[in-house]
């Protein structure tokens, strides 16, 4: 009975059906949902009952205030706060005291999804106060129900979504997506993946063989995020992964102790975008660092992780990852989880001479409040679960409370100075 009466509405989702499936679980609930789809892509996965917009983002605050006093809407529901259309939606929905909740990609991975109030990642509300987290009740520690792995199913979505996309636009002629959707080359980038995967299944294996026997302890871990990463674009100093390489790998060579190791990982998302290789060898070989940097693509990320003396990233989740294995993490934009006591303070020349292990009972206090408030146990390739569902009413419960703290503050870029 939690949604009874509830009128939400949902903007974009994550590629597939996940909004679809999560309408229908809504309604049986008890709620009046409405959807508005931008392309033929969103409408391909949501195809009944929905609204159409199909004029330009100029028009689209005054069309979505609109729309929000027609149809009485109390909360509004997407997927990934830094979209165009989405950032306009946020404005105008604060300005005008809607709720809104924003899912993401789990902080807590796998077998997790975020739904968190007001938005995610740089723009979370979450406090950046160790001691608002110490000072938090204990909270239960859930056993998350596992899902079976979905780079299938992401990738037959992700390819419908660009053939319906680049079919429909004459229907949308005013609509420009995120980033590039052209349905052959994502067809083309899928199964490049796939082969780079096979390809360097040796390399990788190699690697993982190499981070648990002569240089374990001797490396640091730089995990790469995918090119587009809107966390990279909007929330962190660099214009691109290009820059973050050059930036870290200029630091390491100037500053780190001679005998160390940079390990640089591929993310698995990105594998049959980009190739850095070229680069990383052109820059080390510059720099003096050729036999000190090893790019590897899909070594087993726990093992380099619980044998890494420290990780650098711009605001990746891996850091959070290694946050758990008690590995010292450099933050260098702007993330959840840098918070004095968890990640380094130092700058990143003194990173690589004396990098501080996190401090265990405050990773815990932090994890047991994600899973409290903002983790929901689902997957954005399968139905929505009940546990996503309970999440939902217990949010709809606390209206958001626990969430925004008076202690958060804007987080600052960290100089890599």
């Amino acid at each position: 009975m939690r949604y009874l009466g509830r009128k939400i509405l949902l903007l974009q989702g994550p590629m597939g059906p996940f909004f679809w499936w999560l309408s229908r679980a809504l309604q049986r609930r008890g709620a009046t949902v409405h959807k508005i789809n931008f392309n033929f892509g969103d409408l391909l996965f949501y195809p009944f009952k929905s609204l159409l917009y199909r004029k330009s983002l100029l028009d689209w605050p005054l069309q979505f205030e609109q729309i929000l006093q027609e149809y009485s809407i109390q909360e509004i529901v997407l997927f990934g706060d830094c979209r165009a259309y989405h950032q306009a939606a946020i404005k105008v929905a604060n300005r005008l005291g809607i709720r809104v909740l924003v899912f993401e990609e789990g902080y807590l991975r796998p077998h997790w999804v975020t739904l968190e109030e007001g938005g995610v990642n740089g723009n979370s509300r979450l406090s950046n106060s160790p001691d608002f987290y110490l000072n938090q009740p204990p909270a239960p520690q859930p056993e998350p129900e596992s899902f079976p792995h979905s780079f299938g199913r992401m990738a037959l979505f992700s390819t419908l979504y660009s053939l319906a996309e680049a079919c429909g636009s004459p229907l949308f002629p005013n609509y420009s997506h995120h980033r590039g959707l052209n349905p052959w080359y994502e067809i083309f980038v899928w199964l490049r993946s796939a082969l780079r995967r096979r390809r360097h299944t040796v390399n990788s294996k190699q690697v993982k063989k190499r981070c648990k026997g002569a240089l374990a302890k001797n490396y640091f871990l730089l995990p790469l995020q995918v090119r587009n990463d809107s966390q990279i674009r909007h929330h962190s100093p660099f214009q691109n992964i290009d820059s973050l390489l050059e930036t870290v790998l200029e630091s390491f060579a100037a500053e780190a102790p001679k005998e160390l190791f940079l390990v640089i990982k591929h993310h698995p998302m990105d594998r049959g975008y980009s190739d850095y290789s070229k680069q990383i060898k052109s820059i080390s070989r510059t720099l003096g660092l050729y036999d000190r940097v090893i790019y590897t693509w899909d070594s087993h990320l726990p093992t380099i992780l619980n044998n890494a003396l420290g990780v650098v990233t711009a605001n990746s989740t891996v850091g959070l990852q290694a946050l758990y294995h008690r590995i010292p993490v450099k933050v260098l934009g702007k993330a959840i989880y840098d918070i004095p006591g968890l990640t380094s303070a130092d700058e990143l020349a003194q990173f690589w001479v004396n990098p501080t292990p996190p401090d265990s009972f405050l990773y815990q206090k932090f994890r047991e409040y994600l899973l409290a408030t903002n983790q929901a146990n689902t997957s954005f390739a399968y139905p929505p679960t009940e546990a996503l569902l309970e999440h939902w009413g217990g949010m709809q419960r606390e209206s958001g409370r626990t969430i925004v703290t008076a202690e958060h503050v804007e987080r600052p870029f960290s100089s890599p100075a």
